[in-house]
């Protein structure tokens, strides 16, 4: 019943890229897909973003298993700022904070300190979620943690270097530029646009990117709400793990 409810609803988004004509390929989309039963589309079927976390304090969830390196997320929500984000400022922020060799976390948490072996973050633009995963030695918990969130006040107060903002900006327009290289990379980054209800070509998204300021960057950080810990560390002194 829900399969039939879906054929017939929900939106159908076709993407190509190729050496036919385009109304070459609408022909043949709109043979292929006549048979199919549609009534009236339901396009109200969007993700609702929560702002705020859900509780005061940012939860905590510990696990054990027989692992030898510790695993550290801290998952953050976006806040206000995705009532209207701005997409290339949120790949800036994401570049400076957390994303890539040139970021705070790697140069700074893995490089400099050597409190983890890697740490990097990742949005869900979509949800407007943030999340920051590291790999630490289980005594360097609450090292590691104390420096990933300092270097996001560090984000917060406007500390980005003149350098910082240029590096994650080129990072980025350069894989801007690579997804011309592959057909399943651009169909992916149009994927992701249309879910997000954008139009943007990867040159026009790259020319944005180009002008997005630290002022900017830094309103992102200010919204970040700290939502969830997680740690998943080796069994507890005396305990063994079955699996």
């Amino acid at each position: 019943k829900r399969y039939h409810k879906m054929i017939a609803e929900a939106p159908l988004e076709i993407f190509y890229c190729g050496k036919a004509e385009k109304n070459t390929i609408i022909s043949l989309f709109q043979d292929a897909f006549s048979i199919m039963p549609r009534s009236d589309i339901n396009y109200d079927i969007g993700t609702d973003v929560r702002m705020n976390a859900l509780e005061d304090q940012p939860r905590y969830v510990e696990e054990n298993l027989e692992v030898n390196q510790g695993k550290l997320v801290l998952g953050f929500r976006l806040g206000e700022y995705m009532e209207d984000p701005d997409i290339a400022a949120l790949n800036v922020f994401n570049a400076v904070y957390g994303n890539g060799v040139t970021s705070k976390l790697f140069l700074n948490v893995r490089e400099k300190l050597s409190l983890c072996y890697y740490a990097s973050s990742v949005l869900d633009k979509v949800k407007g979620l943030m999340y920051v995963a590291s790999g630490i030695d289980f005594d360097k918990f609450d090292a590691a943690k104390d420096e990933i969130l300092r270097q996001l006040q560090d984000v917060k107060d406007g500390v980005i270097s003149d350098d910082e903002l240029d590096f994650a900006k080129k990072g980025i327009m350069s894989d801007l530029k690579a997804l011309e290289d592959s057909v399943a990379d651009l169909e992916s980054f149009y994927f992701a646009q249309a879910v997000q209800g954008l139009e943007f070509t990867p040159a026009e998204l790259s020319y944005l990117v180009g002008e997005v300021t630290k002022e900017q960057v830094s309103e992102i950080a200010n919204s970040t709400v700290l939502d969830l810990i997680y740690f998943l560390k080796g069994p507890k002194e005396g305990e063994e793990i079955n699996e």
